[in-house]
């Protein structure tokens, strides 16, 4: 499709493709940590996300409104956790990834990376 940002004087006409088209073009099944900040879609881009096809460790993803409660609700059936947040950036682990770490690593790593994350709001 086309797009055309509508807070531009000018306008730039750019191609947007599904990310999972580009997810899958690229032979990816695996991302360890993936960056969100859409500037408001990223429930949008959450949601063209199959998460049964690509396995994504960890998410940084932005809410402007600090609240994380419908990223909170789309991830959570789908396997992850909120960590805590740095600012408008909230943290979304798997489950299994958490377990994982905190087998090898112990409990002692796992507070002490969850010490560096506010924690969410509730």
């Amino acid at each position: 499709g086309i797009h055309s940002s509508p807070t531009r004087r000018s306008s730039d006409l750019v191609d947007v493709r599904p990310p999972m088209d580009v997810i899958a073009e690229s032979g990816l099944d695996r991302i360890d940590y993936f960056s969100l900040d859409v500037e408001g879609a990223e429930l949008d881009i959450l949601a063209a996300l199959d998460l049964s096809r690509l396995r994504v460790e960890l998410f940084g993803i932005e809410d402007n409104s600090g609240r994380f409660d419908a990223l909170r609700a789309h991830l959570a059936p789908r396997g992850y956790q909120m960590l805590g947040s740095l600012g408008t950036d909230g943290f979304f682990i798997r489950h299994d990834t958490l377990a994982g770490l905190a087998a090898r690593h112990g409990p002692a790593h796992i507070a002490a990376m969850l010490a560096a994350l506010r924690p969410p709001a509730v």
